[in-house]
């Protein structure tokens, strides 16, 4: 068996689990990696590359990414849906696919320490001033490695079971704010101008994730078909609901007001209100953006640990996954002087990842068919 790929003693941590999903899961998946982007601190990126067209850059960010999904899906059905692993090790041999996948990793534990410390943070500030932030933030990682450790098919569940109702929380905060929007600020449309355009260029890491989905399309019922659907469907839809709360922030909170808020996401929940007697509901809006994060963040640490397993070979990667959990706990307990140290770390991981995965993914795609073509005409010639 090659490491990293299929087995029973890898991909089945439940004797009742075929560990396989379809689209409606990894669409779901796909939706909670990229939407949930939107209610993080993240947005403060969009709005510095688009201003008050911020929305704007959300949508071409992800129309830059929709090439790279698609060579994904051409190279898993090129490689019969065995996942870019394989692929890599065909065209790349061990030594390579260890080195480019090595980086991988290394990059989203880096991401992943980034990220849900900054959730973490944010709990804290918003909702639970008086517990320690490092209790807050290894709670956060042993709930979401124990959902990870379940395996993807668990994961897949939970996301497409929660999907309906985190949609409709999104359409209820809506019209909850719906009376405090100002649209004017939303003009000029162009915002920043070229910049709104060009800036998501270098941080198409903020999409990065849809990318990792690919490691085991062996795992999806109809292959790379389903991963290309799954994707372009679920990856869609969260670009959408990224723009959607972009516009409304600008819209509620005004430019360049907006860039000083820190966390607009709960800010705005807390404008919501149904009436005149209905408000101060935030509450149930922070019940269903917790469990969403502990999907989001379950993600994350299954393909942490799927490509910690593909690299040191371990029978089994549930087992690594409380190895994995303190690794990443020590590592967020270093301390960030402010809230702009914390996003000049966030903007220079974003930038090492765009210039690592992308251009790995080109190569490997390169490689590839040009492997492909010398094959069919050594064929042709002995035909």
């Amino acid at each position: 068996m090659k490491l990293g790929l299929s087995g029973e003693a890898v991909h089945r941590p439940n004797p009742s689990s075929n560990e396989q999903i379809g689209l409606r899961e990894l669409l779901a998946m796909s939706f909670f990696l990229l939407g949930l982007k939107g209610t993080d601190t993240t947005p403060e990126f969009w709005i510095t590359f688009g201003g008050n067209a911020a929305w704007m850059s959300a949508l071409a960010g992800f129309a830059y990414v929709l090439p790279f999904l698609w060579l994904a899906a051409r190279l898993l059905s090129a490689a019969g849906d065995r996942g870019i692993w394989a692929l890599a090790e065909d065209v790349l041999g061990g030594g390579g696919v260890r080195l480019v996948f090595g980086l991988w990793l290394i990059l989203f534990l880096m991401a992943t320490v980034l990220n849900a410390r900054a959730y973490a943070l944010l709990l804290e500030v918003m909702f639970f001033s008086k517990t320690p932030g490092v209790f807050l933030y290894g709670l956060f990682l042993i709930v979401a490695g124990y959902v990870a450790a379940k395996g993807i098919e668990t994961i897949g569940r939970l996301a497409s079971l929660l999907l309906p109702y985190a949609l409709l929380g999104y359409v209820a905060l809506f019209v909850g704010i719906f009376d405090v929007l100002d649209y004017r600020e939303i003009y000029p449309l162009l915002g920043t101008g070229e910049k709104a355009f060009t800036g998501p260029l270098t941080h198409l890491a903020l999409y990065v994730d849809l990318l990792y989905l690919a490691l085991v399309a062996d795992r999806y019922v109809g292959g790379a078909r389903t991963y290309w659907r799954g994707v372009v469907l679920g990856g869609g839809l969260g670009a959408l609901s990224i723009a959607a709360l972009l516009f409304v922030y600008i819209a509620a909170f005004g430019y360049p007001a907006v860039n000083g808020l820190v966390y607009p996401f709960q800010q705005l929940t807390r404008l919501a209100h149904f009436g005149w007697y209905i408000n101060h509901v935030e509450a149930i809006f922070l019940a269903i953006w917790a469990i969403a994060a502990v999907v989001h963040f379950a993600i994350y640490l299954y393909f942490d640990l799927w490509l910690l397993q593909a690299l040191l070979g371990a029978g089994v990667f549930q087992r690594l996954t409380i190895p994995l959990i303190g690794l990443l706990f020590v590592a967020g307990l270093y301390p960030y002087r402010s809230f702009t140290c914390q996003y000049a770390y966030r903007d220079a991981e974003l930038i090492l990842l765009t210039a690592v995965v992308f251009p790995s993914l080109i190569l490997i795609g390169v490689l590839y068919y040009r492997k492909a073509r010398r094959g069919s005409g050594r064929g042709r010639r002995r035909a």
